[in-house]
């Protein structure tokens, strides 16, 4: 649909427009890259995956769920990638850690 989503290592997920960026998320530990699947935002911080929920569709998450919880990720890994195998996201912080989307969907 055109909108972009962009985290900040100040704890911020904003959404990003030709004409405007507004603030979705904010407080989260350090994001170091997300990733957007079937609509839902899921955020690799310092010390978790969260998965955000924008419940009353007012353009601001309204729910964090902590979707997998870790040890403090090593320095250095800065992203999560998403990848076609059938359809997985994995991040490269954390070799186990490749969901299914049917798991992130809930």
């Amino acid at each position: 649909d055109g909108r972009a989503a962009v985290s900040t290592l100040n704890g911020d997920v904003w959404i990003v427009t030709e004409t405007e960026w507004r603030r979705f998320a904010t407080g989260l530990y350090e994001p170091l890259g997300l990733a957007v699947v079937g609509g839902k935002v899921m955020v690799l911080g310092r010390d978790r995956i969260t998965r955000l929920y924008d419940l009353d569709a007012d353009g601001e998450a309204d729910r964090y769920e902590s979707f997998h919880a870790v040890d403090p990720v090593p320095g250095g890994y800065r992203d999560v990638r998403r990848y076609r195998r059938g359809e997985t996201l994995s991040c490269l912080a954390f070799p186990d850690c490749v969901f299914s989307v049917d798991e992130i969907l809930g």
